[in-house]
C-alpha cells in the first residue's frame, strides 16, 4: 500500500501548536526596576551605570568585534516600538504579559513593547503570512523552531544573532550561554550561525501507573523493550481477567502515532539522528527502524497494546485502562486533574522511553525565540526585549506558568516549590543526560506527517510484521518526493 501523497503534501502548510496550560503556583513578588541582569545604559551605551541624560550625544570606540549594524546610540532607542507574536494561552500568556509590563516600566531606553497572543502556532503563521504581504510585521516572534527555519528557507525573515549575542555592549556576558543546558542551546544553531534562543522545552515521556505495576508485581519502571512488553501485556491480562467485561482489550499502552512518539521508539531501538543538515535524506528502512516498528506492531498482534476511541488518555489512564501512554509534558495539569476527578489514589510518573541498550531516552523540543528584519533601531531594541525574556528569574516565572523545562540551569534551580508541587515534572529534570533533541530541520514539519501517515499503514489489521520493511521503503520514497529530493 503506498502513503498518500496528498496527505503528505498538506503538512507544508500545517503544524500542530496547541498550548495546554497548567495552573501555575504563584511566586514571590520580585521588584520590576532595573532587572538583574539587563542592561541598563551609561554614557557610552553600555550595560551597567547611571542613565544617560535626555539630551546626551554619547559616544563610543568601535573595536574590530563590534558589528556596525549595532553602532548605535542609546539615545537612537528611545521610542522605539517592538512587537512581540506568541503561542500561548492562561497563565503563560498572563505571564507573558506581565513581563512586557515589566520590560516597559523598567527599561531606561523608553522602548515599549505590544504583544498578540495565538491559541496555536497554525494561527500565528497564518498572521505572519498575511503580515509579510503587509508589510506590519512583528519584531520579535515565539515559535517552533522547523517552522522559523521554514520561513528562513522560504523568505529570509530571521535576523543572524551571533552579532547581537557578542557585541561587547549589548551582548550576553561570556557566563551567560554556559548556562543554557547544552541540549537545549544548540536549537536554532545552524552550522556557526545562530538563528533563534531557545526558549521553555517540552519533553516526550511515558505516563505509568506505578501503584497499578506493584499490584501486577513488578517494582520497577522497565528500562527496555523487553521489560515494557511483559509490564503492558500483564496490564492487559489482567483487565481481561477481571470480573467487568467493559474494560476488556484495554490495558498496556495506548496505541500512538505522534511523530515524536515513533521517533522516540526509534531511537531507543538504536536509530541514528534524522538528518542534520538539510537535503539529505531521512533514512526509516534502516534496522533499528524495522525493529522498532516491528516491536510495536506486535504489541498490538498480542493485545498489548490498543487504539482508543477518545484522543484523550488521561481518564483511560485514570481508570487503569491503560498502564502506559506517550505524551509530554503538556499533558502533566490534565493528567493531576483527571486523577482525582475519577477518585484514583493511584501513584503515577513519567518516565523516559526504554531502550535496547538500558539507557532510556527522551526526546526534547519546543518554541524559541527570533527576530524578524527591521530598522536597525527596532532590531536592536527588540534584541533587547529578548534579552529580558532569557534572564534566569523571567525563564523560572515563565516556566511555572508553562509548566515546560526552562533552558536555564539557574532558572531550575529556582523552581523548588514548583518542583515538590508536580513530582511527574520533577522526574523530568533528572533526564539531563537522556535528551535527545528532537528533529532540528524546516523539512521535519514535512516528513513528520509522511512518517505519521506510515503509522497509520503499520497499525492497520491488514499489515503484518512482514510487511513492515516495504512500508518504511515507501515512507523514505515518499519523503524524498516530498521535499523534491534527488535519489
Amino acid at each position: 500500500m503506498k502513503i498518500i501523497l496528498i496527505i503528505s503534501l498538506l503538512a507544508l502548510f500545517g503544524l500542530s501548536g496547541c498550548v495546554t496550560q497548567p495552573t501555575a503556583a504563584p511566586l514571590p513578588e520580585e521588584p520590576t526596576a532595573a532587572p538583574s541582569g539587563s542592561p541598563a545604559v551609561t554614557p557610552t551605551g553600555g550595560r551597567s551605570g547611571t542613565p544617560l541624560p535626555q539630551q546626551a550625544t554619547p559616544t563610543r570606540t568601535v573595536g574590530p568585534t563590534v558589528v556596525p549594524t549595532l553602532g548605535l546610540q542609546a539615545a537612537d532607542l528611545r521610542g522605539a516600538q517592538v512587537v512581540f507574536w506568541y503561542p500561548a494561552g492562561g497563565e503563560l500568556q498572563k505571564e507573558y504579559a506581565a513581563q512586557m509590563a515589566e520590560f516597559n516600566q523598567s527599561n531606561v531606553w523608553g522602548i515599549t513593547v505590544t504583544g498578540r497572543a495565538f491559541s496555536s502556532s497554525n494561527g500565528l503563521e497564518e498572521a505572519l503570512n498575511a503580515a509579510i504581504k503587509s508589510g506590519e510585521m512583528p519584531q520579535v516572534v515565539l515559535a517552533p523552531l522547523e517552522l522559523l527555519l521554514s520561513w528562513q528557507t522560504r523568505d529570509p525573515l530571521l535576523i543572524a544573532l551571533n552579532a547581537y549575542l557578542q557585541d561587547p555592549e549589548w551582548g550576553l556576558t561570556a557566563q551567560e550561554p554556559g548556562d543554557f543546558w547544552p541540549v537545549f542551546w544548540q536549537d536554532g544553531l545552524v552550522g556557526s550561525q545562530r538563528w533563534a534562543i531557545p526558549a521553555g522545552r517540552n519533553v516526550e515521556v511515558l505516563f505509568y501507573n506505578q501503584t497499578w505495576a506493584e499490584q501486577l508485581g513488578f517494582r520497577q519502571a522497565p528500562v527496555t523493550p523487553a521489560d515494557f512488553r511483559t509490564q503492558a501485556c500483564a496490564a492487559a491480562k489482567a483487565n481481561l481477567a477481571d470480573a467487568g467485561p467493559e474494560n476488556d482489550g484495554t490495558g498496556g499502552w495506548i496505541i500512538s502515532d505522534n511523530p515524536l512518539s515513533l521517533e522516540s521508539w526509534r531511537l531507543a531501538f538504536g536509530g541514528g539522528a534524522l538528518p542534520v543538515q538539510e537535503g539529505h535524506a531521512y533514512q526509516f528502512n534502516t534496522p533499528p527502524g524495522v525493529s522498532a516498528f516491528t516491536y510495536l506492531r506486535k504489541l498490538s498482534d498480542d493485545h498489548c497494546a490498543w487504539t482508543a476511541r477518545s484522543s484523550l488518555p488521561y481518564t483511560y489512564f485514570a481508570q487503569r485502562r491503560a498502564l502506559f501512554y506517550s505524551g509530554s509534558l503538556l499533558d502533566l495539569p490534565a493528567q493531576e486533574r483527571a486523577m482525582p476527578f475519577e477518585k484514583s489514589t493511584d501513584r503515577w510518573t513519567v518516565i523516559a522511553y526504554p531502550a535496547e541498550n538500558s539507557r532510556p531516552v527522551a526526546l526534547t523540543s519546543g518554541a524559541s525565540y527570533a527576530l524578524l528584519r527591521a530598522t536597525p533601531q527596532r532590531q536592536l531594541a527588540a534584541w533587547l526585549f529578548l534579552h529580558h525574556l532569557m534572564l534566569p528569574r523571567v525563564q523560572t516565572r515563565l516556566a511555572v506558568a508553562g509548566g515546560l523545562l526552562p533552558a536555564r540551569g539557574a532558572a531550575l534551580q529556582a523552581m523548588d516549590d514548583y518542583r515538590n508541587a508536580h513530582p511527574a515534572w520533577a522526574a523530568a529534570t533528572g533526564w539531563k543526560d537522556r535528551l535527545q533533541p528532537a528533529p532540528r530541520l524546516a523539512s521535519w514539519r514535512s516528513a513528520r506527517r509522511v512518517l505519521q501517515d506510515a503509522a497509520w499503514q503499520i497499525f492497520s489489521p491488514a499489515t503484518k510484521p512482514a510487511g513492515i520493511p516495504a512500508i518504511l521503503a515507501e515512507l523514505d520514497t515518499t519523503i524524498m518526493d516530498v521535499l523534491k529530493l534527488a535519489p
